[in-house]
Protein backbone atom coordinates (compact mmCIF):
# COMPACT_ATOMS: atom_id res chain seq x y z
CA UNK A 1 0.00 0.00 0.00
CA UNK A 2 2.87 2.32 0.75
CA UNK A 3 4.31 1.72 -2.75
CA UNK A 4 0.92 2.49 -4.30
CA UNK A 5 0.73 5.76 -2.38
CA UNK A 6 4.24 6.70 -3.46
CA UNK A 7 3.35 6.03 -7.09
CA UNK A 8 0.33 8.32 -6.74
CA UNK A 9 2.66 11.20 -5.87
CA UNK A 10 4.76 12.45 -8.76
CA UNK A 11 8.46 12.40 -8.21
CA UNK A 12 10.01 15.79 -7.38
CA UNK A 13 6.54 17.40 -7.48
CA UNK A 14 5.69 20.23 -5.11
CA UNK A 15 2.84 19.22 -2.81
CA UNK A 16 0.68 21.43 -0.63
CA UNK A 17 1.79 22.31 2.87
CA UNK A 18 0.33 20.45 5.84
CA UNK A 19 -2.38 22.37 7.62
CA UNK A 20 -2.69 22.48 11.41
CA UNK A 21 -5.50 19.92 11.49
CA UNK A 22 -3.39 17.39 9.60
CA UNK A 23 -0.40 17.95 11.88
CA UNK A 24 -2.55 17.37 14.93
CA UNK A 25 -4.13 14.31 13.30
CA UNK A 26 -0.69 12.81 12.57
CA UNK A 27 0.37 13.19 16.22
CA UNK A 28 -2.87 11.53 17.34
CA UNK A 29 -2.28 8.62 14.95
CA UNK A 30 1.32 8.19 16.15
CA UNK A 31 0.50 8.40 19.86
CA UNK A 32 -0.78 4.78 20.28
CA UNK A 33 2.39 3.46 18.59
CA UNK A 34 4.95 5.84 20.09
CA UNK A 35 6.62 3.03 22.08
CA UNK A 36 7.34 1.29 18.77
CA UNK A 37 8.21 4.33 16.65
CA UNK A 38 10.55 5.76 19.30
CA UNK A 39 12.25 2.40 19.84
CA UNK A 40 16.00 2.85 19.21
CA UNK A 41 16.69 -0.80 18.44
CA UNK A 42 18.10 -1.49 14.96
CA UNK A 43 17.62 -5.25 14.69
CA UNK A 44 15.66 -6.63 11.75
CA UNK A 45 12.52 -7.43 13.74
CA UNK A 46 12.28 -3.90 15.19
CA UNK A 47 12.88 -2.29 11.78
CA UNK A 48 10.21 -4.44 10.08
CA UNK A 49 7.75 -3.85 12.90
CA UNK A 50 8.35 -0.09 12.73
CA UNK A 51 7.90 -0.05 8.93
CA UNK A 52 4.61 -1.93 9.23
CA UNK A 53 3.33 0.56 11.81
CA UNK A 54 4.23 3.46 9.53
CA UNK A 55 2.34 1.82 6.66
CA UNK A 56 -0.77 1.57 8.84
CA UNK A 57 -0.38 5.22 9.87
CA UNK A 58 -0.06 6.28 6.21
CA UNK A 59 -3.27 4.43 5.31
CA UNK A 60 -5.21 5.97 8.20
CA UNK A 61 -3.80 9.42 7.45
CA UNK A 62 -4.62 9.35 3.72
CA UNK A 63 -8.19 8.33 4.53
CA UNK A 64 -8.63 11.64 6.40
CA UNK A 65 -6.25 14.00 4.54
CA UNK A 66 -7.41 17.31 3.03
CA UNK A 67 -4.31 18.62 1.24
CA UNK A 68 -3.23 15.58 -0.75
CA UNK A 69 -1.96 12.02 -0.56
CA UNK A 70 1.20 11.63 1.53
CA UNK A 71 3.92 8.98 1.66
CA UNK A 72 5.54 7.43 4.71
CA UNK A 73 8.70 9.44 4.04
CA UNK A 74 6.77 12.71 4.07
CA UNK A 75 4.97 11.85 7.30
CA UNK A 76 8.26 10.83 8.93
CA UNK A 77 9.82 14.12 7.87
CA UNK A 78 6.89 16.07 9.33
CA UNK A 79 7.11 14.11 12.58
CA UNK A 80 10.87 14.71 12.87
CA UNK A 81 10.38 18.44 12.25
CA UNK A 82 7.69 18.59 14.95
CA UNK A 83 10.04 16.89 17.42
CA UNK A 84 12.86 19.31 16.60
CA UNK A 85 10.59 22.31 17.06
CA UNK A 86 9.33 20.96 20.39
CA UNK A 87 12.88 20.38 21.65
CA UNK A 88 13.92 23.86 20.52
CA UNK A 89 10.93 25.40 22.27
CA UNK A 90 11.79 23.59 25.51
CA UNK A 91 15.43 24.65 25.21
CA UNK A 92 14.41 28.27 24.57
CA UNK A 93 12.13 28.19 27.62
CA UNK A 94 15.01 26.93 29.78
CA UNK A 95 17.35 29.64 28.49
CA UNK A 96 14.69 32.28 29.10
CA UNK A 97 14.11 30.92 32.59
CA UNK A 98 17.81 31.12 33.50
CA UNK A 99 17.99 34.67 32.12
CA UNK A 100 14.98 35.71 34.19
CA UNK A 101 16.37 34.13 37.38
CA UNK A 102 19.52 36.24 37.13
CA UNK A 103 17.40 39.42 37.16
CA UNK A 104 16.15 38.73 40.70
CA UNK A 105 18.28 39.31 43.79
CA UNK A 106 18.29 36.84 46.70
CA UNK A 107 16.16 39.20 48.78
CA UNK A 108 13.62 39.52 45.97
CA UNK A 109 13.45 35.74 45.54
CA UNK A 110 12.76 35.34 49.25
CA UNK A 111 10.11 38.07 49.05
CA UNK A 112 8.39 36.30 46.14
CA UNK A 113 8.23 33.08 48.15
CA UNK A 114 6.75 34.91 51.15
CA UNK A 115 4.10 36.49 48.92
CA UNK A 116 3.28 33.13 47.30
CA UNK A 117 3.01 31.57 50.77
CA UNK A 118 0.41 34.19 51.73
CA UNK A 119 -1.62 33.35 48.58
CA UNK A 120 -0.84 29.61 48.72
CA UNK A 121 -4.43 28.31 48.88
CA UNK A 122 -5.51 30.34 45.83
CA UNK A 123 -2.38 29.68 43.73
CA UNK A 124 -2.51 25.91 44.27
CA UNK A 125 -6.28 25.70 43.76
CA UNK A 126 -7.97 24.60 40.55
CA UNK A 127 -9.92 27.83 40.12
CA UNK A 128 -8.30 29.84 37.31
CA UNK A 129 -9.95 33.10 38.39
CA UNK A 130 -8.57 32.74 41.93
CA UNK A 131 -5.13 31.86 40.53
CA UNK A 132 -5.01 34.94 38.29
CA UNK A 133 -6.18 37.21 41.09
CA UNK A 134 -3.64 35.74 43.52
CA UNK A 135 -0.76 36.15 41.05
CA UNK A 136 -1.90 39.74 40.39
CA UNK A 137 -1.77 40.48 44.13
CA UNK A 138 1.69 38.93 44.37
CA UNK A 139 2.93 40.96 41.40
CA UNK A 140 1.49 44.24 42.69
CA UNK A 141 2.99 43.81 46.15
CA UNK A 142 6.35 42.72 44.71
CA UNK A 143 6.63 45.73 42.39
CA UNK A 144 6.00 48.03 45.36
CA UNK A 145 9.05 46.65 47.18
CA UNK A 146 11.33 45.63 44.29
CA UNK A 147 14.87 46.98 44.09
CA UNK A 148 16.04 45.80 40.66
CA UNK A 149 13.15 46.75 38.38
CA UNK A 150 9.46 46.19 37.71
CA UNK A 151 8.55 42.59 36.77
CA UNK A 152 5.70 40.88 34.94
CA UNK A 153 3.48 38.01 36.04
CA UNK A 154 5.22 35.58 33.67
CA UNK A 155 8.63 36.44 35.16
CA UNK A 156 7.32 35.84 38.69
CA UNK A 157 5.85 32.49 37.59
CA UNK A 158 9.11 31.47 35.87
CA UNK A 159 11.00 32.26 39.08
CA UNK A 160 8.63 30.21 41.25
CA UNK A 161 8.75 27.28 38.80
CA UNK A 162 12.55 27.28 38.80
CA UNK A 163 12.75 27.48 42.60
CA UNK A 164 10.20 24.66 42.91
CA UNK A 165 12.24 22.34 40.66
CA UNK A 166 15.43 23.15 42.56
CA UNK A 167 13.77 22.58 45.94
CA UNK A 168 12.30 19.23 44.87
CA UNK A 169 15.72 18.03 43.69
CA UNK A 170 17.46 19.14 46.89
CA UNK A 171 14.69 17.65 49.06
CA UNK A 172 15.04 14.32 47.24
CA UNK A 173 18.82 14.32 47.82
CA UNK A 174 18.33 15.15 51.51
CA UNK A 175 15.92 12.23 51.91
CA UNK A 176 18.47 9.85 50.41
CA UNK A 177 21.21 11.12 52.73
CA UNK A 178 18.92 10.93 55.78
CA UNK A 179 17.89 7.34 55.01
CA UNK A 180 21.55 6.39 54.64
CA UNK A 181 22.15 7.45 58.25
CA UNK A 182 18.93 5.90 59.54
CA UNK A 183 17.59 9.27 60.65
CA UNK A 184 20.86 10.54 62.13
CA UNK A 185 22.98 13.55 61.26
CA UNK A 186 23.66 14.15 57.58
CA UNK A 187 24.99 16.88 55.31
CA UNK A 188 22.12 19.06 54.13
CA UNK A 189 22.09 20.34 50.57
CA UNK A 190 18.91 22.41 50.92
CA UNK A 191 19.33 26.17 51.32
CA UNK A 192 16.97 28.66 52.93
CA UNK A 193 15.12 29.46 49.70
CA UNK A 194 14.45 25.78 49.04
CA UNK A 195 13.10 25.37 52.57
CA UNK A 196 10.70 28.25 51.90
CA UNK A 197 9.57 26.58 48.68
CA UNK A 198 9.02 23.25 50.45
CA UNK A 199 6.81 25.05 52.97
CA UNK A 200 4.65 26.23 50.06
CA UNK A 201 4.42 23.00 48.03
CA UNK A 202 4.75 20.49 50.87
CA UNK A 203 1.32 18.93 50.19
CA UNK A 204 2.37 18.14 46.61
CA UNK A 205 5.60 16.32 47.42
CA UNK A 206 4.78 14.74 50.80
CA UNK A 207 2.53 11.66 50.39
CA UNK A 208 -0.02 10.58 52.97
CA UNK A 209 1.37 8.04 55.44
CA UNK A 210 -0.38 4.67 55.36
CA UNK A 211 0.84 2.04 57.80
CA UNK A 212 -0.45 -0.75 55.54
CA UNK A 213 1.84 0.19 52.62
CA UNK A 214 4.81 -2.06 51.91
CA UNK A 215 7.17 0.91 52.10
CA UNK A 216 5.67 2.36 55.28
CA UNK A 217 8.91 1.73 57.17
CA UNK A 218 10.84 3.78 54.60
CA UNK A 219 8.51 6.78 54.66
CA UNK A 220 10.21 8.49 57.57
CA UNK A 221 12.11 6.37 60.12
CA UNK A 222 12.05 9.13 62.71
CA UNK A 223 8.31 9.71 62.53
CA UNK A 224 7.64 5.98 62.34
CA UNK A 225 9.47 5.45 65.66
CA UNK A 226 7.51 8.28 67.17
CA UNK A 227 4.24 6.77 66.01
CA UNK A 228 5.17 3.47 67.60
CA UNK A 229 6.13 5.22 70.81
CA UNK A 230 2.81 7.08 70.92
CA UNK A 231 0.88 3.84 70.47
CA UNK A 232 2.80 2.27 73.34
CA UNK A 233 2.09 5.29 75.51
CA UNK A 234 -1.65 4.89 74.95
CA UNK A 235 -1.61 1.25 76.08
CA UNK A 236 -1.82 0.96 79.85
CA UNK A 237 0.29 -1.86 81.26
CA UNK A 238 0.39 -2.84 84.91
CA UNK A 239 3.56 -4.74 85.78
CA UNK A 240 3.81 -6.87 88.91
CA UNK A 241 7.05 -7.66 90.65
CA UNK A 242 8.56 -11.15 90.27
CA UNK A 243 6.15 -11.98 87.45
CA UNK A 244 3.15 -12.25 89.78
CA UNK A 245 -0.21 -12.40 88.06
CA UNK A 246 -3.18 -10.48 89.40
CA UNK A 247 -5.59 -12.71 91.36
CA UNK A 248 -8.99 -11.68 92.63
CA UNK A 249 -9.29 -12.46 96.36
CA UNK A 250 -12.59 -11.58 97.99
CA UNK A 251 -13.09 -10.34 101.50
CA UNK A 252 -14.81 -13.61 102.44
CA UNK A 253 -11.57 -15.48 101.74
CA UNK A 254 -9.85 -13.40 104.39
CA UNK A 255 -12.46 -13.56 107.17
CA UNK A 256 -11.85 -15.26 110.49
CA UNK A 257 -14.62 -17.82 110.05
CA UNK A 258 -13.39 -19.05 106.71
CA UNK A 259 -11.38 -22.29 106.62
CA UNK A 260 -10.14 -21.82 103.06
CA UNK A 261 -6.46 -21.71 102.30
CA UNK A 262 -4.63 -19.33 99.99
CA UNK A 263 -2.21 -20.95 97.60
CA UNK A 264 0.93 -18.96 98.40
CA UNK A 265 2.95 -21.04 95.95
CA UNK A 266 1.81 -19.01 92.99
CA UNK A 267 3.41 -15.91 94.51
CA UNK A 268 6.83 -17.62 94.79
CA UNK A 269 7.19 -16.52 98.39
CA UNK A 270 7.52 -18.38 101.65
CA UNK A 271 4.87 -17.22 104.11
CA UNK A 272 5.28 -17.72 107.81
CA UNK A 273 2.05 -19.74 108.01
CA UNK A 274 0.04 -21.10 105.11
CA UNK A 275 -3.16 -21.49 107.10
CA UNK A 276 -5.28 -18.92 108.81
CA UNK A 277 -5.75 -19.04 112.51
CA UNK A 278 -7.05 -16.64 115.07
CA UNK A 279 -4.16 -14.25 114.34
CA UNK A 280 -5.28 -13.63 110.74
CA UNK A 281 -4.21 -10.71 108.54
CA UNK A 282 -6.63 -7.82 108.44
CA UNK A 283 -8.57 -7.51 105.15
CA UNK A 284 -8.24 -3.70 105.24
CA UNK A 285 -4.59 -4.03 104.19
CA UNK A 286 -5.47 -5.91 101.00
CA UNK A 287 -8.33 -3.56 100.29
CA UNK A 288 -6.01 -0.58 100.60
CA UNK A 289 -3.50 -2.21 98.23
CA UNK A 290 -6.27 -2.83 95.66
CA UNK A 291 -7.41 0.75 95.99
CA UNK A 292 -3.84 1.94 95.51
CA UNK A 293 -3.49 -0.13 92.32
CA UNK A 294 -6.73 1.28 90.93
CA UNK A 295 -5.62 4.77 91.90
CA UNK A 296 -2.31 4.34 90.06
CA UNK A 297 -4.20 3.11 86.99
CA UNK A 298 -6.49 6.13 87.12
CA UNK A 299 -3.48 8.43 87.47
CA UNK A 300 -1.87 6.86 84.40
CA UNK A 301 -5.08 7.22 82.41
CA UNK A 302 -5.53 10.84 83.46
CA UNK A 303 -1.90 11.66 82.61
CA UNK A 304 -2.32 10.10 79.15
CA UNK A 305 -5.52 12.08 78.57
CA UNK A 306 -3.80 15.22 79.81
CA UNK A 307 -0.93 14.76 77.35
CA UNK A 308 -3.43 14.28 74.51
CA UNK A 309 -5.31 17.43 75.53
CA UNK A 310 -2.06 19.36 75.77
CA UNK A 311 -1.12 18.21 72.28
CA UNK A 312 -4.51 19.25 70.89
CA UNK A 313 -4.26 22.63 72.59
CA UNK A 314 -0.77 23.15 71.20
CA UNK A 315 -1.98 22.23 67.70
CA UNK A 316 -4.92 24.62 68.04
CA UNK A 317 -2.58 27.41 69.18
CA UNK A 318 -0.35 26.84 66.16
CA UNK A 319 -3.34 26.99 63.80
CA UNK A 320 -4.60 30.17 65.47
CA UNK A 321 -1.16 31.76 65.23
CA UNK A 322 -0.96 30.78 61.56
CA UNK A 323 -4.37 32.30 60.82
CA UNK A 324 -3.45 35.45 62.75
CA UNK A 325 -0.21 35.74 60.78
CA UNK A 326 -2.05 35.37 57.48
CA UNK A 327 -4.63 37.96 58.52
CA UNK A 328 -1.89 40.32 59.62
CA UNK A 329 -0.09 39.85 56.31
CA UNK A 330 -3.34 40.53 54.42
CA UNK A 331 -3.95 43.67 56.46
CA UNK A 332 -0.38 44.78 55.76
CA UNK A 333 -1.00 44.31 52.04
CA UNK A 334 -4.17 46.40 52.31
CA UNK A 335 -2.27 49.11 54.19
CA UNK A 336 0.38 49.10 51.48
CA UNK A 337 -2.30 49.48 48.81
CA UNK A 338 -3.86 52.38 50.74
CA UNK A 339 -0.46 54.05 51.14
CA UNK A 340 0.18 53.57 47.43
CA UNK A 341 -3.14 55.22 46.59
CA UNK A 342 -2.35 58.11 48.98
CA UNK A 343 1.06 58.60 47.37
CA UNK A 344 -0.48 58.57 43.90
CA UNK A 345 -3.08 61.12 45.04
CA UNK A 346 -0.40 63.39 46.52
CA UNK A 347 1.63 63.05 43.33
CA UNK A 348 -1.39 64.03 41.24
CA UNK A 349 -2.08 67.05 43.47
CA UNK A 350 1.57 68.13 43.27
CA UNK A 351 1.51 67.77 39.49
CA UNK A 352 -1.67 69.88 39.36
CA UNK A 353 -0.04 72.61 41.45
CA UNK A 354 3.02 72.60 39.19
CA UNK A 355 0.83 72.92 36.09
CA UNK A 356 -1.09 75.81 37.67
CA UNK A 357 2.17 77.56 38.58
CA UNK A 358 3.51 77.11 35.04
CA UNK A 359 0.29 78.52 33.58
CA UNK A 360 0.45 81.55 35.89
CA UNK A 361 4.09 82.15 34.95
CA UNK A 362 3.32 81.92 31.25
CA UNK A 363 0.41 84.33 31.71
CA UNK A 364 2.67 86.85 33.43
CA UNK A 365 5.22 86.51 30.65
CA UNK A 366 2.50 87.02 28.05
CA UNK A 367 1.19 90.13 29.84
CA UNK A 368 4.72 91.50 30.08
CA UNK A 369 5.33 90.96 26.36
CA UNK A 370 1.99 92.60 25.56
CA UNK A 371 2.94 95.69 27.60
CA UNK A 372 6.34 95.86 25.93
CA UNK A 373 4.78 95.68 22.49
CA UNK A 374 2.31 98.44 23.43
CA UNK A 375 5.12 100.67 24.69
CA UNK A 376 7.09 100.07 21.51
CA UNK A 377 4.01 100.95 19.50
CA UNK A 378 3.57 104.21 21.47
CA UNK A 379 7.22 105.08 20.95
CA UNK A 380 6.88 104.49 17.23
CA UNK A 381 3.79 106.69 17.10
CA UNK A 382 5.62 109.51 18.90
CA UNK A 383 8.57 109.23 16.56
CA UNK A 384 6.20 109.31 13.60
CA UNK A 385 4.50 112.46 14.89
CA UNK A 386 7.86 114.18 15.37
CA UNK A 387 8.86 113.32 11.85
CA UNK A 388 5.61 114.69 10.50
CA UNK A 389 6.04 117.94 12.45
CA UNK A 390 9.54 118.41 11.10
Amino acid sequence: MSNVNESMVKKNSRTKNFDEREKKMLIELINPYKHIIENIKTDSFSVKHKSKIWENIVIEYNDQQTTGIRTAKQLKTLYDMAKRQAKKSISDDKVLMYKIIKLFTDEEQSMVLDLVQSQRSSILSGNLFEKDEAWSNVLETFNLHQTSGVRTVDEIKYLFEYLSKTAKSENRNDKVERFKTGGGQYKKSMNQLSEQVIAVIEDRITPLVNEFDDDYGYADPINADRCGQNVQDDVETIAFEDGVEEIDITVDDLTHNSHKKVDWGIFNIEPETSTFNNSYQSPEINLSSNLKTKKDTAVKRSSSQKSICDGLQESAKKKINKVCTQQKFSSDIQDIKIKKAMVELETAETTLQIVKTELATKKLELDSKTKQMKLQEDILNLQKQKLLEN
